[in-house]
């Protein structure tokens, strides 16, 4: 058996986590341990709330214990953390677990180098026999500094199949676009702003998808989308709608959200992300993902007129290698 903190659940019922972000991700975990450990058990467990008594003796009996994706670090584990530990600062003292192997991690926003007590906290739970697969070079550099050297910078496993993919956006391709925003990191004068741009753009539908459960309540505070409500259309808040439209609509992305954007991409939709925060910004300097900033009102410009050519995503094969290989040279 092997045990995968998963963000993609949202609690020990088995829920999808409220963002399908997590899902997206999960999706691309799940696809790589399935072809290292074929015919093995994969216990996932959330990492949304406090571990429980079966949960722990899961992971005692397991042979590996895989943390997977999403911002599981940060700087300060007793001030913000995304992974829901529990316990308090002496279960972060005296973890009840060892040995774990990061795949795809992140580290949450730009901050500070992490505090003596979450540097030790890492050095404790963390192999440190084992290569450990990052988001980017920025989480690299912070897992460095906290005494965790064996890193390789593998990128999130959803963009592992989008090696030399470069999608440019021409205006003769598609009449319809396909936004998402963000409900957790707003900005109402930006993202109205990226609306307008797009409705003056696309002569179709604007076709809007919720990847978090409060975007569609977002969505419809923007003047933009109060004076144009025809214009756009709601998908559901599930994954299924999202593929089935980017299947079968010939249509472009435009959007904050990240994993959204990587969906696109892999559906070979052409897509620009609009980057919010570190991770997106992080993954386009290691690997030229299709972002700019979210308040670069001419790049999105110049881009809708198609006078910006995509870049040519490079996944780091080398370093994903790396990291696989350690689990089958045995």
């Amino acid at each position: 058996m092997v045990c995968l903190i998963d963000p993609a659940l949202q609690d020990h019922a088995g829920n999808p986590s409220i963002n399908l972000g997590d899902v997206v991700i999960y999706r691309a975990i799940a696809r790589e341990l399935e072809r290292l450990f074929p015919g093995e058990e994969i216990r996932r467990i959330s990492s949304h709330v406090p571990l429980r008594e079966v949960d722990y003796d899961a992971i005692a009996r397991s042979r590996l214990l895989i943390l997977g994706g999403s911002n599981l670090l940060s700087s300060d584990v007793l001030a913000y953390n995304q992974w829901n530990f529990g316990g308090g600062a002496e279960g972060y003292r005296h973890p009840r677990f060892r040995d774990a192997i990061l795949f795809g991690v992140g580290w949450w926003q730009y901050q500070p180098p992490a505090t003596a007590f979450t540097a030790d906290f890492y050095r404790r739970i963390l192999c440190a026999g084992a290569a450990h697969s990052v988001r980017d070079s920025y989480t690299a550099a912070r897992l460095k500094e906290a005494g965790i050297g064996n890193v390789a910078v593998t990128g999130c496993p959803s963009i592992w199949n989008l090696d030399g993919v470069a999608l440019d956006r021409d205006v003769r391709w598609t009449d319809d676009c396909i936004v998402m925003l963000t409900d957790y990191k707003t900005s109402p004068a930006g993202d109205d702003r990226i609306l307008r741009q797009v409705l003056q753009h696309f002569a179709g539908t604007i076709f809007f998808f919720p990847q978090g459960t409060g975007d569609i309540d977002y969505l419809r505070g923007m003047p933009a989308y109060q004076r144009n409500p025809a214009r756009f259309h709601l998908l559901r808040h599930t994954l299924g709608d999202l593929e089935e439209f980017l299947r079968n609509h010939n249509a472009t992305y435009v959007g904050t959200r990240l994993h959204g954007g990587i969906l696109a991409l892999n559906h070979g939709t052409p897509s620009l992300i609009l980057g919010v925060d570190n991770r997106a910004t992080e993954m386009a300097r290691d690997f030229h993902l299709p972002v700019i900033s979210r308040g670069d009102a001419k790049g999105l410009e110049k881009w809708l007129r198609g006078e910006m050519n995509a870049p040519r995503i490079e996944v780091p094969k080398a370093e994903i290698e790396r990291w696989r290989e350690q689990f089958t040279a045995v």
